[in-house]
């Protein structure tokens, strides 16, 4: 699907009124509308924010108040933060990959939160506070994005955290069956972009007899919400195995085709059927319900009402955009590469036959590594960049149509840092941001 099919299916499938459409249809041809996406955002947000400014965040409580609110968010509440949204959660469910959609075996439930951050930590509380006994947990890691790092920590009370700094440690550790808890990102980055080995756990959760471990936490944020097909790890499981399993992903990355809608997190939740009652199951799920709206964890109502947007759960849009998101960073990777004459940095990135461990940005790291040198080859790659008329924008985050690229200081201590590109879904040409890059680099100004 390319730029235009799918610009033109999600305002297909979008809620707006027909003449709001065929408005919207138009931004993608108009010649005065240099950026279609940021007028279909717009046209969209404005669309919900008219609405729900008529209601209060506890909205007055009549039938007819309370009917709209339904029509509005898909959600029940009195109270915002307190507000449940199954039939909203249930949209999003129909991202799960086709074979965990397919298992019987398994209780399955879909969960929205504020943000992913807020799933994680969520999920983190849950297993140190509510499953299992009264003590510190053990929790074992693979997984580097820093702020997951800071959350662990600060959780110091609940865990005995232990990080590990490549799979071969993490997969020594698990097989001591020590930890309550395990938590992988099957696709990591710090400076390094690095993953998990798929057969390697598969073949560990089948053969192992990993009694004490009972949680298990994928953020699959980098894999894409509707790449990582989680069950399939589970196929030949040990019966004993007694885990409940959480994947988890941001869902502002490639969810939401570069539009930035809202923070929003989700997670898919998974037990045994043959070691979990449904009943059980559904107090975990109640449980987690209640930690979400104490925290103050749920979704806002404009994110309720936003996220009521068909093509936002739309498992084939959805998938092609996070798919065209890593085509064109496996692109740029391939033309930074392969016209590299010198060592002046190294280029970073994980490109997998397997779309969820295909990394949708690439990392570069100067042989010079001062954080001032690469503020000094920011500036002039972007002079370059706006003299040239390129669609290359600054900023943090990932998964835009456009390309974006940020300057990572990784660890103030040791000066160490990268830049890290994104390259924009809809870019098909990087040979010439290549060559600004690369002669920035070489020093040729």
């Amino acid at each position: 699907m390319n730029e235009k099919e799918l610009f033109h299916a999600i305002v297909d499938y979008s809620s707006l009124e027909i003449n709001e459409k065929d408005k919207a249809h138009h931004f993608f041809s108009s010649v005065e509308n240099n950026d279609p996406w940021f007028a279909l955002r717009k046209a969209i947000i404005h669309n919900h924010l008219s609405i729900l400014v008529d209601h209060f965040r506890s909205p007055i409580q009549t039938q007819h108040e309370v009917e709209q609110i339904q029509l509005l968010t898909d959600a029940d509440y009195n109270y915002e933060r307190g507000s449940s949204y199954p039939d909203l959660e249930s949209r999003f469910h129909r991202l799960l990959p086709s074979y965990s959609q397919s298992q019987t075996f398994f209780h399955k439930r879909t969960l929205l939160f504020s943000s992913g951050m807020a799933a994680i930590s969520t999920a983190l509380n849950f297993g140190g506070h509510s499953l299992i006994p009264a003590r510190k947990k053990k929790l074992l890691i693979f997984g580097t994005y820093f702020e997951t790092k800071m959350l662990i920590r600060s959780l110091g009370s609940s865990f005995f955290p232990y990080f590990c700094n490549s799979w071969q440690e993490f997969s020594s550790q698990l097989a001591l069956d020590f930890y309550d808890v395990a938590y992988i990102e099957p696709l990591a980055w710090n400076h390094k972009i690095v993953k998990f080995d798929e057969s390697n756990l598969q073949q560990m959760l089948s053969s192992l007899n990993l009694k004490n471990l009972r949680i298990l936490i994928f953020d699959t944020t980098l894999s894409g919400v509707s790449e990582f097909d989680t069950l399939k790890l589970f196929k030949n499981a040990n019966t004993n195995l007694n885990c409940l399993i959480f994947t988890i992903s941001s869902m502002i990355k490639t969810n939401q085709f570069g539009l930035e809608f809202t923070n929003a997190g989700i997670m898919h939740l998974f037990a045994q059927k043959r070691t979990f009652y449904l009943s059980t199951f559904e107090k975990i799920i109640e449980h987690l319900q209640k930690l979400r709206s104490t925290t103050d964890q749920s979704l806002s109502s404009l994110s309720m009402s936003i996220l009521t947007e068909p093509f936002l759960s739309e498992p084939v849009l959805v998938s092609s955009y996070t798919n065209l998101i890593k085509t064109s960073n496996a692109l740029f990777y391939s033309i930074f590469t392969e016209s590299l004459k010198e060592s002046f940095c190294t280029v970073e990135t994980s490109l997998d036959p397997r779309p969820e461990l295909t990394a949708p940005f690439s990392l570069i790291s100067l042989k010079d590594s001062e954080y001032s040198k690469y503020q000094a080859l920011l500036k002039k790659v972007f002079l370059l960049v706006k003299a040239n008329g390129l669609c290359v924008d600054p900023g943090t985050s990932f998964g835009f149509q456009k390309t974006r690229i940020d300057l990572i200081r990784y660890n103030i201590e040791n000066d160490v840092n990268y830049l890290r590109v994104s390259p924009g879904a809809f870019v098909s040409d990087h040979k010439q941001l290549v060559e600004i890059i690369q002669e920035k680099i070489g020093g040729n100004t």
